[in-house]
């Protein structure tokens, strides 16, 4: 079967790296960890100092809401195609939810309807998403939602977006960015996740909300033992009540494996994308998503696909062993988050919901498999 993800793993070299995490002793976060961060930030275009890892995104989002002390005097507006773990971190929190339509264009946030909203509304924080990997403007976000609101950014697809001419970080201006390193993105390391915050005060609460709320410069029982003096070293104090979700040197050598050929997986997804684009031109019933970045390279981590026959060429593509599906469901249909869409209508996110598909591409795909995939779409329509 041809699948919509799939990792694509070098299994000699993350071996060599389990091995010799197992041979250190030492398996949670340590300097395996450090390096992954490292190379991370390297390659976004930040620095180590801001980048922090955990063992998961939705982790990361749900100790960002704890870290800014949201609570039931604030109200956060995200778009309908949120990944569930915004909203549900959001509620969590006890802050109030506020979901908008997208745009058709891109999949992101309707800029037109958060200008509306924010004519008579001031919202604490806003957390978008980049659906795809199609990059929201965090410049245009500031300048409807001012300097006081908070701009989150689930970045989880576009590792790997990046500007056409210049090496700046595309979401440098956000407050908080957050990624995934789950089994079925560009990079994997099983489960994981990584959050770039730049302000010093909210990454240091970030950290102690992530492992457990000890001081995030507290060093180890161990460390303070070698020092010397007096004993005590397994004394210790908490700041907050916080989670235990830290990236362990196992992931994070998984994770390391594959940054040294990123830029290649990144190539080929391009490739195949193109390789759709130019095989589907000629059908009038299939538009693509997101066609006009013309300022970024975009990861490609969805290659969306929309057509009012939707439904019916799921199934006959799953009927030829090609695994295809939608993502992500839209927030306002989901009964549990509906207290945040009761007096607002969503045409758009009504639509993809009917007529979005997300193709296979990742970079175990081949432009064979691609061209299989796109003659059964015209066998279809034909």
């Amino acid at each position: 079967m041809i699948k919509l993800f799939q990792p694509n793993i070098d299994i000699e070299d993350a071996v060599k790296r389990y091995q010799r995490t197992l041979e250190s002793g030492w398996l949670g976060r340590g300097s395996t960890t450090l390096e992954f961060e490292r190379v991370l930030a390297e390659f976004i275009g930040t620095d180590s100092e801001s980048l922090h890892c955990v063992s998961s995104c939705t982790s990361a989002i749900f100790e960002i809401c704890s870290a800014l002390h949201l609570g039931a005097e604030d109200t956060v507006v995200i778009p309908t195609n949120s990944y569930p773990s915004v909203p549900a971190a959001i509620l969590a929190s006890g802050a109030k939810l506020e979901v908008l339509d997208i745009d058709l264009s891109t999949g992101n946030i309707s800029l037109a309807e958060l200008e509306e909203y924010c004519k008579t509304n001031s919202p604490t924080a806003i957390f978008v998403t980049d659906f795809g990997g199609i990059p929201v403007s965090v410049s245009q976000l500031k300048a409807i939602v001012g300097s006081d609101c908070f701009i989150l950014v689930d970045a989880a697809a576009s590792l790997g977006t990046c500007y056409r001419n210049s090496d700046e970080f595309i979401h440098a201006a956000a407050d908080f960015v957050c990624y995934s390193f789950d089994a079925m993105k560009l990079i994997t390391c099983g489960e994981g996740g990584a959050a770039v915050i730049n302000d010093p005060q909210l990454r240091e609460k970030f950290k102690e909300f992530s492992y457990l709320g000890l001081p995030s410069k507290k060093t180890s029982g161990l460390d303070v033992a070698k020092d010397g003096g007096n004993a005590g070293w397994w004394e210790y104090e908490l700041n907050c009540f916080g989670r235990r979700s830290v990236m362990s040197d196992l992931s994070a050598g998984l994770g390391l494996s594959q940054m040294i050929s990123i830029n290649s997986k990144l190539l080929i997804k391009q490739q195949l994308r193109h390789e759709y684009e130019l095989q589907l031109s000629g059908i009038d019933s299939v538009k693509f998503l997101g066609s006009e970045c013309e300022n970024f390279e975009v990861s490609n981590y969805f290659c969306t696909i929309l057509s009012d026959e939707r439904d019916g060429l799921a199934i006959f593509l799953l009927e030829n062993n090609v695994y295809s599906s939608f993502r992500y469901w839209p927030i306002h249909k989901m009964k549990i988050f509906s207290a945040g869409c009761a007096e607002r209508d969503y045409p758009i996110g009504n639509y993809m919901a009917k007529n979005a598909l997300n193709l296979p591409i990742h970079d175990a795909l081949t432009i064979k498999d691609v061209r299989k995939v796109c003659q059964l779409i015209k066998l279809f329509f034909s």
